[in-house]
C-alpha cells in the first residue's frame, strides 16, 4: 500500500461474519428480552421501537431516552441493551470465515513487511463486536506463529523452548501481543472484547453521545500521525443515518492533501445520499468518490 489511509468501519464491515445488521436486531433484541418483564426491559424494548419507528440510530435513541428517565434507570437500560447485543452477536459471530477483511490484507499487505500497515493506516471502527480486530490480531500472527512452529519442528523443541532461545521470534512475539495498543487502532464507542488493550472506556460500550473526551483524544492522534499528509478516506459499512451522527465528530476537515473516498454503498436508492454528503464535507469531485456495492468488491478492487 502507497498511500495513507483512514479506514472507517461502520456495522456493514462486520456483516461477513455474522453479525447482524439493524434490520435484523431490531426484531432480535426483543426477542431475546421476551421473557424479561422488569421495568427496565420495558425501557429497553420501547427504545428499540422508538428507534426503528423514527429511523434513528440506537445510539440517537438511547440519547434521547436519558432526557425522560433518571440517570440510575437509564445505566440499567445502557447496561441491559448492551449485554444482550453481546449474547446476540457471540450466538451469530462466524469466526471460522476468512472474508472481506482477510481478502483484503492479503492482496495489499506483504507479511514480512507489514510493520508499515499501521504506520502508512488508520483503523476507526464504530462497531462493539470485537470479530475485525479479532481477525486483524489472527491475520498479523501468522508470520511469528508459522516460523515458531518450524523451528520447533526442525529443532525438535517445544514451541516454548523456541520463543525464548530464538531472539529474533520473541522480539516480533512481544511486538504482536501489544495489539492493538501500539498499532493506529481506534474503537470511540468502546467494544466486545477480551482485549486489555487501549485506553478508550476500559474496552466497554458506549453511546457515541456518551464520548465526547474519546473522540478529543482520537482527533489529537489523527493530526499527529496524519495532518499534512496525502491520504485516502475508506468508509467501509457505515450507513446513511449513521455518516453524521458519527463522523461529524472526527476533525477530517484539515486534511489538506485528500486523494480519494472510497466508499460503500449496499443499496443503489442510498447513493445520492453518501455523494452529497462525501462532496459537501470533504469538497470532493466526483471523479475521486469511488463506490463499491459491499465491503468484498472493495477488498477485491481497491487501488490505492
Amino acid at each position: 500500500m502507497e498511500a495513507n489511509n483512514i479506514i472507517i468501519l461502520g456495522a456493514g464491515a462486520s456483516a461477513d461474519y455474522g453479525i447482524p445488521l439493524w434490520e435484523e436486531l431490531k426484531d432480535l433484541i426483543p426477542k431475546e428480552l421476551k421473557n424479561d418483564n422488569s421495568k427496565v426491559a420495558g425501557i429497553v424494548k420501547e427504545i428499540i421501537e422508538k428507534a426503528s419507528k423514527d429511523n434513528l440510530t440506537i445510539d440517537k435513541a438511547l440519547f434521547d431516552k436519558l432526557e425522560t428517565i433518571e440517570e440510575a434507570a437509564y445505566n440499567n437500560c445502557h447496561n441491559l441493551f448492551f449485554s444482550t447485543l453481546e449474547k446476540i452477536f457471540n450466538n451469530k459471530r462466524k469466526m471460522n470465515t476468512n472474508g472481506w477483511l482477510i481478502s483484503f490484507l492479503e492482496k495489499n499487505i506483504n507479511l514480512n513487511n507489514h510493520y508499515n500497515f499501521f504506520k502508512e493506516n488508520i483503523i476507526i471502527n464504530f462497531n462493539y463486536d470485537n470479530i475485525l480486530c479479532a481477525k486483524l490480531y489472527n491475520f498479523f500472527s501468522q508470520p511469528r506463529d508459522t516460523k515458531i512452529r518450524e523451528e520447533a519442528r526442525a529443532n525438535n523443541k517445544s514451541i516454548e523452548n523456541i520463543k525464548e532461545k530464538y531472539s529474533e521470534i520473541k522480539d516480533y512475539y512481544a511486538y504482536i501481543d501489544q495489539y492493538p495498543t501500539k498499532y493506529n487502532i481506534f474503537h470511540p464507542h468502546g467494544r466486545f472484547s477480551n482485549y486489555e488493550t487501549d485506553d478508550y472506556n476500559n474496552g466497554k460500550p458506549i453511546s457515541c453521545y456518551d464520548a465526547t473526551g474519546i473522540f478529543k483524544e482520537v482527533n489529537s492522534k489523527l493530526f499527529t500521525l496524519f495532518g499534512n499528509k496525502p491520504l485516502n478516506l475508506i468508509v467501509l459499512g457505515v450507513s446513511p443515518t449513521s455518516l453524521e451522527y458519527n463522523l461529524k465528530k472526527l476533525e477530517l476537515d484539515f486534511f489538506k492533501y485528500r486523494s480519494k473516498m472510497h466508499f460503500t454503498c449496499f443499496k443503489e436508492g442510498e447513493l445520492n445520499t453518501y455523494l452529497d454528503y462525501f462532496k459537501e464535507r470533504f469538497k470532493l469531485e466526483d471523479k475521486n468518490l469511488i463506490k463499491y456495492k459491499d465491503c468484498l468488491e472493495f477488498a477485491e478492487k481497491f487501488e490505492n
